[in-house]
């Protein structure tokens, strides 16, 4: 047995089921539309943005914790290894995310620089570890998840890296100087990317 493993108290396959897709909505949907929501869409809603960004948060949390409550309600026996061990990570950083959006300091200070630059490294360094946890978990045996859902969980991320954040980054340079030209690809490349979110969400989840 490895170092990592130790036998606790476990779960049934049903609850695991409602656990994969609670994190998978939760962490693989709605914590990038977050992110995006961020880090893009600041032109096309203006102030309101922040709004927005912190309501999709809140709604991540509450899935995130009816897949918490679901692993670990009656729980009878279950192996504790890498997946479990960085799911506690991932639910670490989300509080410490939570608590710099929630001091996040005003424009002219001195160290807003700073937060955004740490904010936007937690993000990221988050979003990491889902991807690795989230193949983990479809990985379990336990699952027999078929083959075609990890092909379009591996489609999903590069599209989030290459399609959403590197589109938008090469658009941005591409028309950043015409605010008006800039906002009008954005709303269109925005709907694209909704439809690809919603698309991976119904052949994955549901």
């Amino acid at each position: 047995k490895q170092w990592y493993q130790r036998r606790v108290r476990g779960i049934s396959d049903t609850r695991i089921l409602l656990h994969a897709s609670a994190m998978i909505t939760g962490y693989g949907i709605f914590l990038v539309i977050g992110i995006y929501t961020s880090r893009y869409l600041k032109p096309i809603f203006e102030e309101a943005w922040y709004r927005i960004h912190t309501n999709i948060i809140i709604a991540m949390v509450l899935i995130v914790s009816v897949g918490i409550a679901a692993i670990f309600f009656r729980q009878r026996s279950v192996v504790v290894g890498f997946h479990e061990l960085i799911g506690f990570t991932i639910l670490g950083l989300t509080v410490l995310q939570i608590g710099l959006g929630a001091c996040r300091p005003y424009k002219k200070h001195r160290y807003r620089a700073l937060y955004t630059y740490a904010h936007l490294f937690l993000a990221c360094t988050l979003f990491l570890l889902v991807v690795v946890n989230i193949f983990m978990g479809l990985s379990k045996s336990s699952l027999r998840v078929p083959s075609h859902i990890f092909v379009i969980q591996g489609i999903y991320v590069i599209w989030v890296v290459f399609g959403s954040i590197v589109g938008n980054e090469v658009l941005r340079h591409l028309y950043g100087g015409d605010p008006g030209l800039y906002v009008r690809k954005l709303k269109v490349y925005t709907l694209i990317n909704i439809g690809i979110i919603l698309l991976y969400g119904c052949t994955v989840i549901i």
